[in-house]
């Protein structure tokens, strides 16, 4: 309901922003008539004439205009709208959205994070509890001093000039939307929302506990104390800011612009062996066609990741064949066709009722990601999958997903220009897909970027982050590092960020103009127990990261916690950005890295065929449940691809065709030539009656790879 609240604020300010910019337009040409006006004006009193032909000459010309007052009001609307004074338009704006607006704001369970907002919470309950029709409020403990001045002239009752006497229009979308801007920057908190609520008010009693905080520090590798954790920052930043010095003064290894910034070149592509093209050839014509269908039988024979579906209750079902209709009920809103698309296709062996019952009442979204985790445990466990990666990092990305647009949650992306939302995903590095879920658009990505460290269910953790410009910000690299977690994003734009000095005392000799400001270290050495707090809170999971991000990303310069987060993140974005302007290395990782989760997000949209991309469902939480139930598809899928992988290596080297590791590290699970989506699928689900095979020939790969 938060969400809605400020969804709906934003665009009543967005219309009246509109509104704005079009009353300029059309006010332009009489805007041009005034300014001929007084230029008219201005030739007459230029001439060498008596003083009384002048004002004769002047009184004929505003007569000619329309008169004194049409001129006087003419100034008066020019001057009125102003630039980005959008307030006076906002009562039309907010009509529309009046009676959802004051439903929300009287449900909501409201409270002041300060003193100085009480007096908002009660024009909240006086506009929101008796809606009224009246042209006026007369509310005699309530002064308009608490509004911004710009609002406040506009409340301002000309019938009656009592402070306490109030223009109704104006005091309700003036008290909503400074009611959406309070609850965004932290100075308002709604009781028992996840994001929106105190966060500190929901620290554990072990977060104050000064031994564990002292074991949290050590652990993370940090220097006792507040004074050790920012000098061993200080002294990695100067060592990456005289590493950056070196190779742009000394070896010329990193060169300037026209500007004096660093040049990086762009990632050149990597070559791919001839060899490789080859090998994928052998291997494809070897391994068997499969179906989605097949794929999901399979692997739950192998890990039976379906036992964690089932009633809440855990009693019997009484449903024949469970196994089989969870496995058809997966694959049917895994793939985005739903209950009654789907029973088509099964030749009346489940009705659309079945499929829908076992989704509502047997399957939840934490059922979903149980049984992912399952499949991530059982892709790890495959040799082939150690020659892509470790599990040692992830990548996280978003994509657009189509909705109905009459949805309450759904906007307009301006990067796809279509109506939906944005399935996020955290990839790990040997390609299985470890956390997705379903954010609107609008919403800044990066703000869920940390929610991994808390939705691993498997047994791979990642302690590095890849991602794009859109997974950033100065509070996340500073939570991230607080969190043990190194992010390394591929910010499109760096050049325009500034670059931090590690002290005032820092001098360089071919880079000093890179820095624009030093940073801020008594600031963060005065918050650091209170870094250490929210680290503990989060690792116990009391907290989710993104519950703190929501809160603190847009309450920078209100709240001094925030701010010292802000410098904290500026200390290690600095160092991130200096050593990505050298290492080579280091970008090559970050764009292999976000190139597998794009190439996740294609298998998985390939497997939602039934949906087209789009998703069913007007209700947020079977939106987030489709993109889950599609996670488990394409992990089934990619583990049912890596076995039969390992099964066609084996054939080859039996017949004495051995594929070499270089050549094999250039595969990928995501190969879609040899699975089958349409056509009609069996009543009885059949496994694979070979066993599984996760070993790859001793003689074709080096154990040293492993």
């Amino acid at each position: 309901m938060t969400a809605m609240l400020l969804k709906f604020s934003k665009k009543v300010v967005w219309i009246s922003q509109q509104r704005l910019a079009e009353s300029h337009v059309e006010e332009s040409t009489e805007t041009g008539t005034l300014i001929a006006v007084l230029a008219e004006m201005l030739d007459f009193l230029a001439q060498d004439v008596p003083r009384a032909a002048k004002i004769e000459q002047l009184e004929a010309t505003i007569i000619a205009h329309g008169g004194l007052s049409a001129l006087q009001e003419a100034c008066k609307e020019r001057t009125e709208h102003e630039p980005n004074h959008w307030q006076p338009f906002a009562d039309q704006a907010f009509w529309p959205y009046r009676r959802q607006l004051l439903a929300l704001a009287r449900i909501l369970p409201l409270k002041a994070a300060r003193p100085s907002e009480r007096s908002l919470i009660k024009s909240v309950r006086c506009v929101a509890d008796e809606p009224s029709t009246c042209d006026s409020y007369t509310i005699w403990d309530l002064d308009r001093e608490f509004l911004p001045p710009r609002w406040r002239a506009l409340t301002d009752d000309a019938a009656d000039r009592d402070p306490h006497t109030f223009n109704r229009r104006y005091l309700e979308v003036a008290t909503i939307l400074e009611l959406a801007e309070s609850i965004n920057g932290g100075a308002i908190h709604v009781d028992g929302s996840l994001s929106y609520d105190d966060f500190w008010g929901r620290l554990p009693s072990e977060a104050n506990d000064p031994a564990k905080m002292a074991a949290y520090a050590s652990e993370r590798g940090w220097a006792a104390g507040a004074k050790g954790f920012t000098n061993q920052l200080r002294e990695h930043l100067q060592g990456e800011a005289d590493r950056l010095d070196l190779e742009v003064g000394l070896t010329r290894t990193v060169q300037l612009d026209r500007q004096r910034r660093p040049i990086v070149p762009r990632i050149a592509a990597s070559e791919v062996p001839a060899s490789v093209a080859e090998a994928v050839r052998l291997v494809m014509d070897e391994m068997p066609e499969r179906s989605v269908l097949e794929a999901l039988a399979n692997t739950a024979h192998w890990v039976d990741w379906t036992r964690h579906f089932g009633l809440p209750s855990r009693m019997s079902s009484g449903i024949a064949n469970l196994r089989e209709r969870y496995l058809i009920t997966t694959f049917a809103y895994g793939c985005g066709l739903g209950a009654t698309q789907a029973a088509r296709h099964f030749g009346g062996a489940v009705l659309p009722e079945e499929l829908s019952f076992v989704d509502r009442r047997h399957i939840d979204i934490a059922n979903l990601r149980a049984g992912s985790a399952d499949l991530q445990n059982l892709f790890l466990g495959f040799d082939l999958t150690k020659l892509w990666g470790r599990g040692e990092s992830a990548a996280a990305d978003g994509t657009h997903f189509e909705t109905f647009r009459n949805n309450l949650m759904a906007a307009r992306h301006f990067r796809y220009g279509r109506t939906g939302g944005i399935a996020y995903r955290h990839v790990s590095d040997n390609y299985i897909a470890l956390f997705s879920r379903f954010i609107g658009c609008g919403i800044y990505e990066a703000t869920y970027i940390l929610d991994i460290l808390q939705n691993t269910l498997s047994e791979i953790h990642p302690t590095r982050l890849y991602a794009d410009s859109h997974g950033q910000s100065a509070h996340v690299f500073a939570l991230a590092y607080l969190l043990g977690i190194e992010l390394l994003p591929r910010i499109r734009a760096w050049k325009r960020l500034k670059l931090y000095r590690p002290s005032r005392n820092s001098e360089f000799e071919a880079i000093s103009h890179l820095f624009s400001a030093t940073v801020d270290w008594s600031l963060i050495e005065r918050y650091y127990p209170d870094f250490i707090r929210l680290a503990l809170a989060i690792h116990s999971g009391e907290l989710a990261p993104s519950a703190v991000l929501t809160r603190i990303n847009s309450q920078s310069s209100r709240d001094p916690f925030s701010r010292a987060l802000q410098e904290l993140g500026h200390a290690v974005r600095t160092r991130f950005l200096l050593r990505w302007t050298w290492d080579e290395e280091l970008r090559h990782a970050v764009h292999k890295g976000t190139t597998k989760v794009e190439r996740n997000h294609q298998f998985s949209k390939f497997l939602n065929f039934g949906g087209e991309g789009g998703l069913k469902t007007n209700n947020p939480a079977d939106q987030e449940k489709a993109i889950v139930y599609n996670e488990l598809v394409a992990n089934a899928v990619a583990a049912q691809t890596v076995n039969d992988l390992t099964h066609a290596l084996n054939k080859l080297h039996d017949r004495g065709i051995n594929i070499a590791t270089e050549d094999l590290a250039h595969f990928s699970p995501y190969p879609t030539s040899k699975v089958k989506r349409f056509g009609d699928y069996p009543a009885q689900v059949i496994t694979d009656s070979r066993p599984i095979q996760k070993h790859l020939p001793v003689s074709s790969v080096s154990m040293a790879a492993f």
